[in-house]
């Protein structure tokens, strides 16, 4: 089985041509992002084009990185008439692009299912947690090369990060899953900063 609109040589590019990590990393895209049409929809019902455009624009994003191409062109197409037409003047158009970004993705999603059934890699590795200091250096690290190998990393020990930071790791879940490396990294410094270092910067 193959995932059909996959450009698989992009895709290991930024990974190191590591395929388990790549496989991961399409699974973990169509879970964090399955019901984004239905929630683009949503918005635009509310008419918050800008909420809706942001939506489409991390879609576009995210599977380009993936190497996702039929993804990420739909998702550009959907974008661009949004930018182009915030007033919503023309339903019916967006209304068919939305269709045919909801298709590839379901296309997509078919295709996944079908090799991971196939695969015999999708078993997870029990990993030792590392000193927390250890592990900040070593995201902060992977952020700043913008190595996508840091979404595997920080998805392993998001339950360790999670204990010492608490919901502020939400945000920058969140922009990992979205391929927001840098963003994530200033807010990961600053929530990691030690308090006499915040109190000498007040």
């Amino acid at each position: 089985a193959v995932i059909r609109d996959l450009n698989a040589t992009k895709a290991l590019a930024s990974i190191r041509g590591d395929t388990a990590l790549l496989l991961r990393l399409l699974r973990q895209f169509a879970t964090s992002h399955g019901e984004d049409v239905a929630k683009i929809r949503a918005r635009l019902v509310e008419e918050d084009t800008k909420a809706g455009t942001m939506l489409v624009h991390t879609i576009k994003g995210a599977a380009g990185t993936l190497g996702l191409e039929h993804i990420a062109q739909a998702a550009l197409a959907v974008e661009s008439e949004l930018r182009a037409d915030q007033q919503l003047h023309n339903p019916d158009g967006l209304d068919d692009l939305l269709e045919k970004l909801q298709l590839a993705f379901s296309r997509f999603q078919q295709d996944l299912s079908l090799v991971i059934e196939q695969s015999k890699d999708l078993t997870d590795s029990t990993l030792e947690e590392l000193p927390l200091d250890q592990l900040l250096a070593q995201l902060d690290e992977l952020l700043r090369l913008s190595d996508a190998s840091v979404n595997q990393v920080f998805w392993d020990a998001e339950g360790q990060l999670r204990s010492a930071y608490g919901d502020a790791i939400d945000q920058i879940s969140a922009l990992i899953d979205g391929y927001e490396y840098l963003e994530a990294r200033n807010i990961l410094a600053r929530i990691s900063k030690p308090q006499d270092q915040e109190d000498e910067a007040i």
